[in-house]
């Protein structure tokens, strides 16, 4: 017989006056709604979790839970939103003050990281400046190559449309090493100083959050009394609901962007239901089976090394779409709304079980907040710097090889920049001397660049000649419509969609026999064949009140006596004599 064990059912405190927080998901089963925040496994757990993970005996009976701050359920988001504004709004400052003008086109250094310390160096110590001065000048023009990859992107590539590859890897090098150079040696510091202020704005917001939990009491938000009906109190409720709103759009943006969706598989069903179609016509053209439908005309006029490059292709985005579906699961989609890993918390309940321990505790509480900043700190780096590197080094590129750089200032036109964009365009004129925009690459060294490419180019001339020849008789049909029409409906329409069909099909039977597993194992409410399973290889665990908790030395014993009480029954009663009674 499986032993019954009775689980106490955590009662809620009466709760006064709060201002409405946001409750963080459980970090273990990702369904309920966080009760509790576990310092040694840093999750947040729900009534149920705790309830299973913290069974009498196991090494995490000494685990120390800590409540939730509901009263500051904003703090953490608004300062990382704040900090990380400052960041933009500090680079974007220190940018715009280090002298970008019509000099920029003149070859002038732009290195705003270097010249605040260059010039307070000078003012310090003109000595040590004048014996670092070409060090810096060194530094100093590292830094511009870093800045000017970002700023050639908009003034050559988008503005002018005179970018080109040479002035691209050219300039590529030095950036990539100052890119290297602030994420390896500023990055620590620059996290150091961004913790540091997170903490103080995170006070200063907490503050801010009383004093509006206050004026809310104030005017009459959190009682029931008649004055919440009044003029005053509906402007001050909307008030507060529009802060409410404002202070939670970062969070409900997140929670979009990291809800799971459909579309990459979907996407992938379709890639290799298109490779499955292609290698179907593949296999019947060398075959030598149906060529009217294998080819545009007849079977010699499609090679076989052409046919099996599709397939190749279908299979390969398939493959990909596959990797980023398991990518995003793992960095960006999760189960609900993702919180923060260290949210703010009370001072746990649990007492202390030495001195040792209760330092180890406080440390830890004190710099939980701090390492939390300064992953903020790490993430927003990142961004800023090595992202971004990685975004203007393809985008130059994709506009450079695609001519992309009319598409853009279009773009840019309708956005309603188009004052903008004619004020830098007359900039780049006057400084460059280039009146014809999208003139391409006109410098002399580009020149000379394009024509030993071409030299060695006219080598392969007559690999060229035959792959052209091959083309021009494989398509020589191509103006014919039914054939187009035969190849694009057949191959590429009719049976890809019966494919994707036959995919959907199996993917409702497969979600089919899971729910069938669900229904007899789980059973309506976890009492199908697992119940069975417990019943013969464990035990059960309810919830129930305190007062009816059975603790596990109260249950092994009342057990080991029913045990005893089977195995050894009192004899029947029988009609005894006086004689017999007394012996």
């Amino acid at each position: 017989v499986a032993a019954t064990q009775k689980w106490p059912t955590p009662s809620c405190p009466a709760r006064g006056r709060q201002v409405a927080a946001i409750m963080s998901k459980c970090g273990e089963c990702t369904a309920g709604k966080g009760s509790a925040y576990c310092v040694e496994l840093n999750k947040v757990l729900c009534r149920q979790c705790v309830g299973r993970l913290f069974y009498p005996g196991l090494k995490s009976c000494d685990f120390t839970l800590e409540a939730l701050d509901q009263q500051h359920p904003f703090v953490q988001t608004l300062t990382v939103t704040v900090l990380h504004i400052s960041v933009v709004a500090v680079m974007g400052i220190a940018l715009w003050r280090s002298g970008i003008g019509s000099d920029y086109f003149q070859g002038q250094n732009t290195c705003p990281a270097l010249s605040l310390p260059r010039q307070a160096l000078a003012r310090f110590d003109p000595n040590i400046f004048y014996y670092y001065k070409s060090s810096l000048s060194t530094y100093c023009d590292i830094e511009d190559s870093f800045w000017r990859l970002l700023m050639d992107g908009w003034l050559r590539g988008v503005i002018g449309g005179t970018d080109s590859l040479l002035l691209l890897a050219s300039t590529v090098p030095k950036a990539w090493l100052f890119k290297s150079a602030v994420s390896t040696f500023l990055g620590p510091i620059y996290a150091v100083l961004y913790a540091i202020c997170g903490l103080i704005v995170s006070m200063f917001i907490a503050r801010l959050e009383d004093a509006g939990g206050w004026l809310a009491k104030l005017v009459g938000l959190g009682g029931s009394g008649g004055g919440g009906g009044s003029p005053k109190a509906s402007g001050a409720k909307a008030g507060v609901g529009a802060v409410k709103f404002f202070l939670r759009a970062p969070l409900n943006l997140k929670a979009r962007l990291t809800t799971k969706s459909t579309w990459p598989k979907q996407v992938r069903m379709w890639c290799i239901a298109l490779g499955m179609s292609t290698s179907v016509r593949l296999v019947l053209h060398w075959a030598g089976l149906f060529g009217w439908l294998t080819s545009h005309g007849g079977k010699d006029e499609v090679s076989v090394w052409q046919l099996a490059f599709e397939p190749l292709l279908y299979f390969y985005l398939a493959r990909k779409c596959g990797a980023l579906t398991d990518k995003l699961d793992k960095t960006i989609w999760k189960k609900g709304v993702v919180t923060a890993s260290a949210p703010l918390t009370l001072w746990r309940k649990k007492p202390m079980k030495d001195i040792t321990e209760l330092i180890a505790y406080t440390k830890g509480r004190i710099f939980r907040s701090y390492s939390y900043y300064e992953k903020q700190a790490k993430d927003i780096l990142h961004l800023l710097v090595d992202d971004m590197f990685n975004f203007v080094i393809v985008a130059r590129l994709m506009a450079i090889l695609f001519g992309l750089a009319p598409v853009v200032r279009g773009l840019i036109r309708k956005a309603g920049f188009g004052a903008i964009l004619d004020h830098h365009q007359d900039w780049f004129q006057q400084g460059t001397g280039f009146l014809d925009i999208d003139a391409g690459a006109k410098y002399m060294s580009d020149r000379l660049v394009k024509f030993g490419v071409h030299e060695v180019v006219v080598g392969f001339k007559l690999l060229g000649d035959i792959v052209e020849a091959e083309s021009e008789e494989a398509f020589s049909h191509m103006d014919t419509v039914w054939y187009m029409a035969k190849e694009f409906v057949l191959w590429r329409l009719s049976i890809p969609i019966f494919l994707y069909y036959l995919e959907y099909r199996w993917g409702a039977l497969l979600k089919k026999q899971q729910a069938n597993y669900k229904r007899v194992w789980q059973g309506g409410d976890w009492d199908g064949e697992f119940c069975d399973m417990l019943d013969k290889y464990g035990s059960y665990w309810n919830m129930v009140s305190k007062e009816e908790w059975e603790t596990p030395k109260k249950r092994d014993a009342r057990l080991a006596a029913e045990r005893a009480a089977a195995s050894n029954p009192p004899p029947p009663a029988s009609d005894a004599s006086p004689m017999g009674s007394e012996k």
